[in-house]
């Protein structure tokens, strides 16, 4: 199960495997666990009882796999600087064509970054890593994150997550699935996707625009940093 979190790479993620992993075994689900596809329950069981692999991936949450009917799954998700992923969310939205969008998403283009995450009308501005790793409905009402979710969120990354990556070393990853899976993955970054050139960095942006970003992502914050503190593979060598 690959908990793709949104901005985090894991497109490139998904591009690396599909080489690894035949087609038929890399399955797409974006469906919240009460309304995962019969038919995706079906062919996830097939697969499993006939003991060939299968990567459900998608943005899902963590224990998906009980909607799936499956008794255990093997997780593994990549994380990102909360504000770094926040920014990419952002300008990746604002350079796709203005028709190709909902009127929500033109609304909040138009706001500039700071007032696009203060408006509260978009999960992904909102402690998106909390709400898909705690393992609660990724549709949570916007602003209702609290302290047990983001708790919740690294007592299953430290004991129900087998991989955990951090873009930033997502060599260190590749690396830890092929240990922890037995794949074959290419060293170095692997190919690299929806990247957004016109984006500031970290460096350039104003303290009032990451003040505003980290007020309203701080679970995501706060589990970024204890992640790094107690997962071994995300500490630095």
């Amino acid at each position: 199960m690959f908990i793709h979190i949104p901005k985090t790479g894991g497109v490139s993620v998904l591009q690396t495997l599909d080489r690894q992993v035949e087609k038929a075994g890399n399955l797409r689900c974006d469906a919240a666990p009460s309304a995962v596809p019969d038919q995706l329950v079906a062919t996830v069981q097939n697969r499993s009882g006939r003991g060939l692999t299968t990567i459900v991936h998608g943005h899902l949450p963590y224990g998906v796999h009980e909607s799936l009917g499956l008794e255990r799954a093997r997780y593994f998700t990549l994380l990102r600087d909360p504000i770094d992923r926040v920014i990419s969310a952002y300008y990746y939205l604002s350079a796709v064509p203005p028709e190709s969008l909902s009127e929500v998403e033109r609304d909040l283009i138009s706001m500039g970054l700071e007032g696009a995450v203060a408006s509260g009308s978009s999960h992904n501005f909102d402690n998106q890593m909390v709400r898909q790793l705690c393992g609660t409905n990724t549709q949570t009402p916007i602003g209702s994150c609290t302290a047990a979710d983001a708790e919740r969120a690294l007592l299953n990354l430290t004991t129900g997550i087998e991989v955990v990556g951090d873009l930033a070393r997502i060599e260190d990853f590749y690396a830890q699935l092929a240990t922890r899976f037995g794949w074959v993955v290419p060293s170095g970054r692997g190919p690299r996707a929806h990247i957004t050139p016109s984006r500031p960095s970290l460096d350039d942006l104003k303290p009032r625009t990451r003040e505003v970003i980290s007020e309203f992502n701080r679970f995501d914050v706060w589990l970024y940093e204890q992640a790094h503190i107690e997962i071994e593979g995300l500490q630095p060598t």
